[in-house]
C-alpha cells in the first residue's frame, strides 16, 4: 500500500492527475513478494498546467463500481 501512496505522490507531484485509479491499475512487477508495484492506464489521467483543482459537473471520468457515494447522491453531501 505504501509503494501505491508513493506512486500517486510521484504523480500528483508532476501535476499529473490518474483519474481513473482502482485495484485493476495495480501491478506487481514479478511474482516475488517484494516486487515493486507499477501503476497502469493512464488513459484519463490529465497533466495540470498549475495547481489549480479540476472541477467537472454532471459527469464522472473512472470505473463507477470505485466511485465513492458522494457521486450517486442526488442531493448535496455534507
Amino acid at each position: 500500500m505504501r509503494q501505491v501512496a508513493e506512486a500517486v505522490r510521484y504523480c500528483h507531484s508532476n501535476n499529473i492527475v490518474h483519474r481513473n485509479l482502482s485495484p485493476l491499475c495495480i501491478l506487481l512487477a514479478s511474482k516475488e513478494n517484494s516486487a515493486p508495484v507499477k501503476l497502469i492506464s493512464f488513459g484519463d489521467a490529465v497533466m495540470l498546467a498549475d495547481a489549480r483543482p479540476i472541477i467537472m459537473h454532471g459527469w464522472f471520468i473512472g470505473n463507477s463500481a470505485y466511485f465513492i457515494a458522494q457521486c450517486y447522491l442526488p442531493v448535496a453531501y455534507m
